[in-house]
């Protein structure tokens, strides 16, 4: 981002701005700026050296420090040419670093400078061009929090609001293009993340083709799959920006990234990222929020803190997902299906259980481990079962979907049974109905009758639920039939009861329908219907009264 093109970042800016006054606290002023790829790190800190260079009569000096590329420079390399910067000689210059770090501060000494290092590799990288002098300040730029340098003010950089995102596309775009397609240009931003990086990019092809609509190219940015791709032009380029970031990482993190590409938009916390890595590293999430590619959200329910990946990055590691091994990305996948099982069933353990709600397979889940995750851990949800199943129930929701694609359906069912536990008549009960048929062909196609007829019965009831008596009265009555002939001996009692009242309900119900003065000189007897069978289940007749 240009100075010509920069666009708020108001309160960063009065952050560092205040920060940097020389002299003001008797030690050199440090600003470390830091945020993901793309974020706009070094327009802002150049935005913020032109607000304060009235303070640095001496002037500013600015070094890139090259930290996210392949070939990080070297301090002694750097204050090299600082010294030349400062005026000296280049044949007086030293040749060690530790000479050439104490010849520097002795230049700056009794000079009023801001030295802005731009992306800075770490700590050990930028120790050394330090001045010390409390005459001078620094801004330093990272992808790293770089948070165990002394005495540095942290500004954390994120995504742009959407007003501000509108504002970079009309000055990159034009304002008569953006107001004349508001809608598009929302949907431009809101594809690009409202990065500052991608929206660059957005308008420098746009602004190439001056005839061109920004509706046809939202509707390209739609397409997550192409959507790194297109975000490219000469020499800016995002997915390279991720993969810089992406490198940098150890081995171990790197994995974890990868496979944090397997969820969807969800909320990620430090067990997420060990259940997917696998690797019994408990530092893992640290790495990453440390390399700025896990982003605060806050805390979830039970009081944990959760991150999220930025939308652009999270495309980033889908795509590495997919290039990796099926058979370990499918392992990391049900590794924390697992783990989330675990706190879905001591959360469902503390509620009393609904109205027909099946008893779960022995007890718990037969056959499914938990993860892995520490059994204190797990406990945390004691503290607010309901509301950890009721945030987490669309993320449930879809991770048993998940599983059944993956023909993983005895997990799909017990997540299914859990979330149906919590259900209320202003639920979207259709779709959970549709869940539980999804579980049930799942179940019958891997040859698992007891499993499919359990979700039938749940079904069942999100018909109760929805007020359809009859349907949900036929749905029970082929589970009975079903539960008897796999003597099914925990789950039949619970349909038949169920079935029980339902038609003790309609008697009821008619029988209160009667008006008094009607004559009953006649009882009229309601013919009694044979059930018709077919199939629909391998070994089971399927009957519809």
């Amino acid at each position: 981002m240009s100075a010509g093109d920069f666009v708020g970042r108001a309160e960063p800016l009065r952050r560092a701005g205040a920060a940097l006054d020389p002299g003001r606290s008797g030690a050199m002023a440090i600003v470390t700026m830091t945020g993901p790829p793309g974020v706009g790190k070094t327009a802002t800190a150049i935005q913020v050296a032109h607000r304060v260079q009235d303070r640095f009569p001496d002037g500013q000096l600015y070094v890139r420090l090259h930290g996210t590329g392949e070939h990080p420079r070297t301090p002694a390399e750097i204050l090299g040419e600082l010294l030349e910067a400062t005026g000296l000689n280049p044949g007086a210059i030293p040749e060690g670093q530790e000479q050439r770090a104490a010849l520097f501060r002795s230049r700056l000494a009794d000079r009023r400078v801001l030295l802005i290092l731009d992306d800075a590799l770490d700590i050990e990288q930028v120790g050394p061009l330090l001045p010390g002098t409390p005459a001078c300040a620094v801004v330093i730029t990272s992808r790293r929090l770089l948070s165990a340098l002394p005495g540095a003010v942290l500004v954390r950089l994120t995504h742009l609001s959407e007003r501000e995102s509108l504002d970079l596309l009309e000055a990159t775009v034009g304002s008569r293009r953006v107001r004349q397609e508001p809608h598009a240009a929302a949907r431009i931003a809101a594809a690009c993340g409202h990065l500052p990086l991608a929206l660059r990019i957005v308008g420098a092809r746009l602004a190439a083709q001056p005839l061109a609509r920004l509706a046809t190219f939202a509707h390209r940015l739609q397409d997550g799959a192409r959507r790194l791709d297109e975000l490219r032009i000469s020499d800016l380029d995002l997915r390279r920006s991720l993969e810089q970031s992406y490198v940098a990482l150890d081995p171990p993190a790197r994995t974890a990234f990868r496979r944090l590409g397997l969820l969807s938009d969800t909320d990620i916390t430090p067990w997420t990222v060990a259940a997917l890595a696998g690797a019994g590293d408990e530092h893992l999430a640290d790495r990453l929020i440390e390399h700025n590619l896990l982003e605060p959200v806050g805390l979830n329910t039970i009081l944990d803190p959760t991150y999220r990946l930025h939308p652009l990055s999270a495309l980033y590691a889908a795509d590495l997902a997919r290039q990796d091994d099926p058979a370990s990305t499918g392992a990391a996948l049900r590794r924390y299906i697992d783990s989330l099982l675990a706190y879905a069933e001591r959360a469902s353990r503390q509620l009393p259980r609904a109205i027909g709600q099946l008893p779960p397979e022995g007890g718990a889940t037969a056959g499914v481990p938990h993860g892995g995750v520490p059994i204190d851990d797990v406990a945390r949800v004691d503290v607010r079962p309901w509301r950890w199943l009721a945030t987490e129930r669309d993320h449930l929701r879809d991770m048993a979907l998940r599983c059944c694609r993956h023909g993983w359906h005895v997990r799909a069912a017990r997540i299914t049974e859990i979330i149906t536990q919590l259900a209320s008549h202003d639920d979207a009960l259709e779709g959970l109905g549709r869940l539980c048929v999804t579980v049930r062909d799942a179940a019958w196609a891997n040859g698992d009758q007891r499993t499919g007829w359990r979700a039938e019965h749940h079904r069942a009831m999100m018909l109760l639920r929805q007020g359809r008596v009859e349907a949900a009265r036929r749905v029970l009555a082929t589970c009975v039939n079903a539960f008897k002939q796999l003597q099914a001996a925990r789950e039949l009692p619970y349909s038949v009861a169920v079935l029980a009242a339902m038609s003790v309900m309609q008697l009821r119900a008619r029988e209160g329908s009667r008006s008094p003065s009607t004559p009953t000189s006649s009882p009229r007897r309601t013919p009694t219907r044979t059930p018709s069978c077919s199939r629909s289940a391998p070994s089971v007749t399927r009957c519809s009264a």
